[in-house]
Formats: structure tokens, sequence, C-alpha cells
């Protein structure tokens, strides 16, 4: 068996490490649904097209003889073989509609792009598929609701017979929803459409009902003031002059360059919002911009501070202020009176604790947001003025109201840059852990060590010193089993903490905590009588660390696949309903190698789950990962030699039933195209998905190797060898594979060379990057 041919029987195309960290990515974020433009008018061969004609003569047959699940299920892979027969396309939607309207929202968004006449002759068809996709309620469907709305109001733009209020509802609808999506300039466009037929037909349209504000603030965030001056005038027409018609003329005003005016309207909003009325929209932020603009910054610090002293309470205005002094070049100031009031939402918020089941309370939510956003200003501030270790000092106060800092991550981590926030950091640690390490076990002294747990555990991975972060997840483990929290809860803080290590190439803290984690915790969770499902996610996710151990030493790594699949055994025995756990077996058998196994593991989930059920764990996306990854274990098996009768057959079959539900899932379509490489015939189809795959994940490497796969079963070995180095390049930049796949696509790379007369270059090993 030749390199490529055993890397061929796997397209796991990154899915594999991207799932095992909760971002797989089998579906298309709303930025990329125009990634695939054009791909549907790439020719065909011949014996292609007449392979989808066919296809589609046996749908119709299957449709006459009453059974349009077959005949949907034939059309579509009809259009896997010629992509351009549109009519066939839009018979498949129409089906799927009555039978799974998911699929067919996903189907319907591809046919959208590449037919501009769909839904023109059934507009009731697109009314189904814009409402399914609106209730799924994710970025991804919003975006395919946005176009379904607009393609329906587009539609009915065209006829006389359309009342404007149900024109209108399809461009707000179509705004709302690309809002959702953050398609900022779409959802402004969408938004002018409704507002024009709005207001030019108040007879027919009730425009009482529209959400003004939220329309004006998408222009604006668009950078269209004009639309947004009509909407802000409808707003004013609607409800007079409130706090939120204030702010958003400030907004316009500034956007318009009209500083004065922006500050005056602003300073009116804070005003309205002083006697009391209602309104969510802050004006602060914009009154300080506007002031700034106009180099009035100090003076607009007096005057916040003048307000906060009435309204000790007001947590907006307290962080305007800080933001006030900071603009005036007043950090003293600023840290001055952000410490006063820390220290005030310190005493007033009570602690919360999720191992431990103390959760926030409700009524202070205002709170809790305001201490984490003056937690980051302090952290600035502190930098400024040279004095990390006072803010350093405070964060174990912080965390223990906040149940940690990840309120205020992505400014710790911004901190950690800095040198000084580092050596100053490194110091704090080295004293935290004897604080710990002394701590005489009173209430107020288990408290105070909680804190500082959270606090240094996330500071001391960020600054680069993961071992010691180890040290402060174990203290907060171990306070946590011996306080008797939920056992669960533990089980997932634990794994949180061992892939965020992991996930930092922090492999020795990694496994560290993993051992500890063997020794320490399984025992207590297993002797305690906990919950099945705590043991056994506690079990999985060690077997997967376990596994993600490289060793040099062959028998060593097969030792800990071993240890890793009894470890994964014992999970599905202790709860063989967790689809999770289930999937996780499947996942690691495949990610060693081990394709009997994963064939196993993979058809036993496929028969319990014969749909999705995600009170099990098994929600849409991980149904169809556990068919894509059984069908590449049958691949790989069928490659290595040791094939089952109809390997091959049933890797089709589940792949294409992936396809089915999801279009441009591109690990099933990857997958699919390696399942082509055994039949000559078929070696255009596996080219077209592998250029489809790329254009829908660049960073793969699984693409260049299926190409260079195909060029050098072709005999074009030195084209192979190039797009098996684009492959080793990918890899080379984190694109995730396993070892024995990443093992493989290098052997093919040096035995495509040597085929193609370039032995000085095999023999050199690597591609140059």
């Amino acid at each position: 068996m030749t390199g490529w041919r055993r890397w061929s029987a796997l397209g796991l195309a990154g899915s594999l490490i991207l799932c095992a960290a909760g971002l797989c990515a089998g579906e298309l974020n709303a930025g990329e649904l125009n990634a695939d433009e054009g791909r549907r008018a790439e020719p065909v061969p011949q014996a292609d097209a007449e392979v989808a004609a066919e296809l589609s003569r046996s749908a119709q047959q299957a449709l006459t003889a009453g059974d349009e699940a077959e005949a949907a299920h034939r059309l579509l892979s009809a259009l896997r073989w010629d992509p351009g027969r549109l009519a066939d396309y839009r018979q498949a939607v129409a089906l799927l509609a009555d039978l799974d309207i998911d699929a067919a929202v996903r189907h319907a968004a591809v046919l959208l792009r590449e037919d501009p006449d769909f839904g023109a002759d059934d507009v009731a068809l697109l009314s189904r598929l814009a409402a399914a996709a609106d209730k799924q309620d994710t970025v991804e469907s919003a975006a395919y609701g946005a176009q379904f709305f607009q393609r329906l109001a587009e539609t009915a733009g065209k006829s006389r017979q359309v009342a404007p209020w149900l024109l209108a509802g399809y461009w707000r609808d179509a705004g709302e929803l690309y809002a959702s999506a953050d398609e900022v300039e779409a959802a402004s466009a969408a938004f002018e459409k409704m507002q024009k037929l709005v207001l030019a037909t108040p007879a027919s349209v009730d425009s009482r009902g529209m959400r003004w504000e939220v329309v004006a603030g998408w222009h604006l965030k668009a950078e269209e003031p004009d639309r947004a001056a009509v909407a802000i005038e409808a707003l004013a027409r609607r409800g007079g002059e409130t706090p939120e018609l204030l702010t958003l003329r400030a907004r316009l005003a500034r956007q318009l360059g009209e500083a004065l005016a922006a500050a005056d309207h602003a300073w009116r909003a804070i005003e309205a919002r002083d006697r009391g009325a209602e309104g969510d929209l802050s004006p602060y932020g914009i009154y300080l911009d506007a002031m700034r603009d106009v180099n009035q910054a100090d003076h607009a610090r007096q005057r916040l501070e003048e307000r906060a002293k009435s309204r000790p309470d007001d947590w907006r205005l307290a962080i305007a202020v800080v933001d006030a002094c900071r603009a005036a070049d007043q950090s003293e100031q600023a840290w001055r009176f952000s410490g006063r009031v820390t220290q005030r939402l310190l005493e007033r918020l009570p602690a919360r604790d999720a191992l431990l089941g103390v959760e926030s309370d409700d009524d202070q939510g205002a709170g809790y947001e305001a201490l984490a956003d003056l937690t980051e200003r302090r952290l600035d501030l502190a930098l400024q003025l040279d004095r990390p270790g006072d803010w350093l000092a405070e964060a174990p106060a912080v965390a223990d109201r906040l149940d940690g800092l990840f309120g205020v991550y992505d400014s710790i981590l911004k901190a950690a840059q800095d040198p000084l926030f580092r050596r100053a950091a490194s110091e704090w640690i080295a004293q935290s852990k004897s604080a710990v390490e002394s701590t005489v076990e009173t209430d107020a002294n288990l408290k105070l060590a909680a804190g500082l747990d959270r606090a240094a555990s996330l500071i001391a991975v960020d600054v680069g010193l993961p071992g010691d972060a180890v040290f402060f997840i174990r203290s907060t483990l171990q306070r946590a089993l011996d306080a008797g929290a939920d056992p669960l809860e533990i089980v997932e803080e634990f794994n949180y903490w061992l892939f965020d290590l992991k996930d930092r190439d922090a492999d020795h803290a990694a496994n560290e905590l993993a051992q500890w984690g063997t020794e320490n915790l399984l025992p207590r969770i297993d002797k305690g009588g906990a919950a099945p499902i705590a043991a056994a996610r506690l079990r999985a996710e060690l077997a997967w660390e376990t596994s993600r151990q490289d060793f040099k030493d062959e028998a060593l790594q097969e030792a800990a696949y071993d240890r890793a699949e009894r470890w994964f055994d014992e999970a599905v025995a202790l709860a063989p309903d967790d689809g999770g756990v289930a999937t996780g077996s499947l996942f690691q058998a495949l990610y060693a190698g081990r394709f009997d196994k994963a064939v196993t593991e993979g058809e036993r989930t496929l028969q319990k789950w014969t749909k999705p059920d995600p009170e099990a764990g098994i929600d849409d996306e991980r149904f169809e990962l556990a068919s894509v990854w059984t069908a590449a274990a049958l691949l790989a098996r069928d490659g290595a030699g040791d094939s089952g009768a109809g390997d091959h057959d049933r890797a089709v079959e589940l792949l294409e039933r992936v396809l089915d539900r999801s279009p441009e899932d591109p690990s099933a379509l990857v997958t699919l195209g390696e399942s082509d490489l055994t039949n000559p015939d078929h070696h255009a189809r596996a080219a077209r998905l592998a250029r489809q795959v790329a254009r829908l994940r660049p960073e793969w490497a699984d693409p260049p190797a299926l190409l260079g796969a195909l060029a050098d079963a072709e005999g074009r070995h030195a084209e192979a060898a190039e797009h098996f180095a684009d492959a080793i390049r990918a890899i080379d930049a984190g694109a995730p594979l396993c070892p024995w796949q990443v093992e493989a696509i290098r052997a093919a790379h040096t035995a495509a060379l040597q085929a193609a007369g370039r032995a000085e270059e095999a023999a050199a090993g690597a591609p140059a990057p």
C-alpha cells in the first residue's frame, strides 16, 4: 500500500481536532456564505453528466412510485455529479421542504446564490424556508433567512398586487436577520427598503410597531447617516424626545462632523435619564467622544464628576467618569475614583462559585457587569501608572465575585505581553502559592483562597507559567471536592483546564494535570458514588489527553493508545446513553489508526442514534460527524487491505446521507472525494470536490493532499509533489490532522519527488516554506 493510498483512506479534513475542541468546522460561518460562489458553473466531463442524468431519471421513477425521500436523495446525488442541474436542485428542495425542513434550508441557501429565479414561481415555499431559517436561531441560519426574506421582497416587489405592509415586513425581517448575522451593510440596505415603503404609504403600513431606534442604530453602524436621519425622525414622530432619540441624534451629529451638536444632544439625553426617563442606549460614550472632538475633555470630566456625587449607584455614570478622567489625561484621578467604586461593588456584590453551586443575584447583574468593566480599565491604568502589583492584589476579590476572571480575559492576555506585568505577575504568583500553602482553613481564609485560585490560575497561564497554573487549578478542584461540590461540575472544570493547557502547547503542564486527575480526581469521583456521567466524562477526557501525547517510541505510543481505548471502553459502559462519550470513543480509535475499532464504535453509535438527539449529546453536527468518521474508518480499513465486505459502499452511503442534509459540509465533501480515488472514472468528481473544499477551507491540508493523490494515481508525479508540498505547508502552519495522516502525506511527498526524478529534493525532506 502506497503512502498516498493509505492517506486517502481517511478524509477527516481537520474536523477531528477541531471537533474535540468544540470548534467543529462542519458548518459555515455567516462570513463564509459566499465562499463557494460560482462553483456550479464549473463544467463536468460527459461521463459525469451522463451519471447525473441517469440519477435524475431514476429520481422521477421513485417519485412516480410514491417514494419522495428516495427521489430527493437521487436528485441530490445527481447534483454531486453535475452541479449545474438547477432544475433538479429546485425539485429536490421542494421535496425536502416536506421531508426535512432544516436540510431544505441549507440546500435552498446554496440554490439561492446560484439561481436568480429560485422562488419566483413558488413564493409559498420561499416563505416556509424563511420562517424555518428564522426558527433555527443560529448565525448561519440567520444569514440564510435574511437572504430568503430578501428574495421574497424582491419577488413580491415586482407584483402590484402585494400589499405594501407585507412587502415592508419582508424587508424588515431581512434586515433583522442580517443584523443577527452581523452583516452590517446588508442590514442597513434592507432597513432602508423597509423605511421607504413605510413612509411612502402611511395609510397602508402601520409604523408604530417598527423599531426605529434599532433601524437607526444599524444605519449608523453602517455609516449611512442619511438613512439614519430618516429613521430617527420617524422615531421622533412616534415617541417624542426620549433619551434614546437624543442619543441617536448625538451619534448622527458626530458622524456628520457636528461635534458641538452631538455633545448637546448627548448631555440632554443624560439629563433626561437623570429625570427618570427610560432609555436603553447609553449617552455617556458619545458625550465624551464629542467633547474630546472639541478639546473639552476636562470640562466633560468635571461635569460628570459633579453629577456622580449625587448618584453613587449609577454604575454606567461611574464608568463614564473613569473614561472622562482618562480622556482628560487625569490617569491618577481615574485610578483613585475607579478604586473607590470597585471597593463599593466588592462590598455590595455576593460571591459566585459555579463549582459550589453559588450563583449570582439576578438583581445585581448590572453591578457584576460594572465590576468587570472597571477591572479592565484598572488594569490599563495599572500598566500606565506602573502599578500592576496593586491590580494583582485586587484580583482575588474580583475573581471571587465574578467566579473567575474570564470576563476580563482579553485584557489580561493583552497585559501579559507587557514585560512589567509579566514580572509583577510572576512575583505575585510565587507569593500567592506560599499564601495558599500556608492557609489556615477558616471560612474567611478559604474564601480568600478561592478567589486567589481562580485569579492566579488564569493569570499564570496567560503570562507563560502553566506549571504554576496547575498548582492553583488543583487547589480549586481539591477544595471543590472537599466541599462536596457537584462531581459533574468538577469534571467539567478539570476538562476545560486540561484542554486549555494543551491548546496553548503547554504539554508538560497538561500532562502534570492529567497525572493528578488520574491519581487523585478519578479515584475520588469513583469512590464518592458520583453520577456515572461524571466518571464517564472524566475518563473520556483523560483518554483523549493520553492519545494526544506524542511519544517518539512506537511501543510507548501504542501503550498510550491502549490505555486511552481502555478508558473509553469504561466510559461507554458507564454512560451508554451519552452521545458525546460514544462519539469520543469513535474519534479516539480513528485518531489512533485503529480502524476496526473505529468502525465498530461508529456503527454502534449510528445504530443507537438513527437521528440527532440533542438531549443525549448528539446534535445535528455531532450526528453528521459520527457518520463522516465512520465512513472515514471504513475507507481506511479498505485502503489498508483489511476491508470488510461492502466497506466502500457503506462509506459512500454514510457520506451521501450527510451531504443530503448539509450540502457544504467540508469534511463529508473531501471524504467523498477520497472515496472516488479507487475508480479512475470518478477522478474528475474527486478533483471538483477537492477544489470546492479548498475554497471553503483554504487552511486545510486535505484538499491539496487529495489533488496530489489524484495526480500521483494518474502518473503526474511532479504535479503531485507540488500538491503534497502545499499540504505539508498547511500542516506546518497548524492544519490539524491525525499523526498517521501527517506521516503518510510526508511519505507521499517524498515518493512523488522520487517518481518525478527529483531524488535530491526527496532526500532533503520538507518542502520550502
